[in-house]
C-alpha cells in the first residue's frame, strides 16, 4: 500500500518566535511586566530573501482573564481577529502596568508574529504569568510618642491595606479584620484599660484619659485577611510604644512628604511639624 502527502513550500520562512525570560515566570499585582519577544528567519540557502522580510507583533492573552478594554480590533487578513492594545512604540514589547494583573491567578500571554506581507506564514510563543499573593501591610499612624495621663489615647490602623486589594473593590465581600493588644512595659501584664479589645472590626480604638497610669506601653495592631478560594488567612502587625507621663503634654504631630514606601539613596524627604498645648510651648526641637 502506498500514502502520499501533499507539502506545500512557502515562498518565505515562518518567523520563530520566542519571549525573553524565565517560563513561566511569577510577578504581583504591585508590580508591572514587561514582556520582550524576540522573532528571528531560519537561515534557509534556498529561501528567497529579495522578499520582504519585515515581521508584524500581536500579543494576546489567551485565558480570558483580561476583559474588552485591553484589546483592539485587527483588520490585517491572517493575523488575530483581536490583540491587546501597543503598550509601546515598539511592537515587540508588551508591558501590564501595576494593579490589573490578579493575586493567585494564572495567565498566559501569547506572542504572534507574522510576515507583513502574508499573515499565514506566522510563528507563535506562550508564556505562563503566576501572580503571587503579597503579605499583608499593617500600619498604626504615629508611631512611637509620649502623651499626658490627662489625655485621650487615640491609635488609628487605617492606613493598613492590602498590596493586593489596595482599593478593597476586587474582592469588597472580603473585609480585613483589626485586633488590637496592650502590654504595659512597666510591670510586662496587659494593660488594665476599659477596652474592649475581642472586636475585630475595628480599624481605631481609644483610651480615654486616666486609663493609662504613668509608664511605658506596647500597643499591637493584627490584621488579617481570608483567602476566600483557599480559606488561607494573612497576618501582619505594626507596633507603637507609647510613653505615658503625668500631667497633659502638647499634642504633636508631624508629617512628611512625598509619600512613598520606599525611597531613593539621596532623595529629598520634606518632614513638618505642627503641634496644639492648653499652655504656651517654649521650645519645640528636632
Amino acid at each position: 500500500s502506498t500514502k502520499s502527502v501533499t507539502v506545500t513550500k512557502q515562498k518565505l520562512p515562518v518567523p520563530a518566535a520566542s519571549i525573553q525570560g524565565d517560563n513561566p515566570r511569577t510577578t504581583t499585582h504591585s508590580d508591572s511586566l514587561t514582556l520582550r519577544a524576540t522573532a528571528s528567519l531560519p537561515t534557509l540557502t534556498c529561501s528567497d530573501y529579495s522578499a520582504d522580510n519585515r515581521m508584524s507583533f500581536y500579543w494576546t492573552e489567551t485565558t480570558g482573564k483580561l476583559d474588552d478594554s485591553y484589546y483592539s480590533t485587527n483588520s490585517k487578513a491572517g493575523a488575530p481577529r483581536r490583540s491587546l492594545s501597543a503598550t509601546s512604540s515598539s511592537p515587540r514589547l508588551y508591558t501590564i502596568p501595576a494593579e490589573v494583573l490578579e493575586a493567585t491567578k494564572t495567565y498566559n500571554f501569547r506572542v504572534f508574529v507574522g510576515m507583513t506581507s502574508n499573515m499565514l506564514l506566522n510563528g507563535t510563543y506562550d508564556v505562563e504569568v503566576y501572580v503571587k499573593q503579597q503579605h499583608l501591610v499593617a500600619l498604626v499612624e504615629g508611631g512611637d510618642r509620649s502623651i499626658g495621663q490627662d489625655t485621650d489615647l487615640f491609635l488609628d490602623g487605617r492606613d493598613s491595606y492590602d498590596p493586593d486589594d489596595p482599593s478593597g473593590l476586587l474582592q469588597p465581600s472580603i473585609k480585613m479584620q483589626y485586633l488590637w493588644s496592650c502590654l504595659n512595659y512597666t510591670t510586662e501584664t496587659p494593660c488594665a484599660c476599659a477596652i474592649d479589645w475581642s472586636s475585630r472590626t475595628n480599624a481605631t480604638a481609644t483610651i480615654p484619659a486616666g486609663n493609662l497610669t504613668a509608664g511605658l506601653y506596647q500597643f499591637v495592631l493584627e490584621v488579617s485577611k481570608t483567602n476566600s478560594s483557599t480559606g488561607a488567612v494573612r497576618h501582619a502587625n505594626d507596633t507603637v510604644k507609647i510613653q505615658v507621663k503625668g500631667g497633659k503634654l502638647p499634642s504633636v504631630v508631624v508629617t512628611y512628604s512625598p509619600h512613598s514606601d520606599v525611597y531613593n539613596a539621596g532623595e529629598h524627604i520634606k518632614l513638618s511639624s505642627s503641634w496644639s498645648s492648653t499652655v504656651g510651648v517654649a521650645t519645640a526641637v528636632w
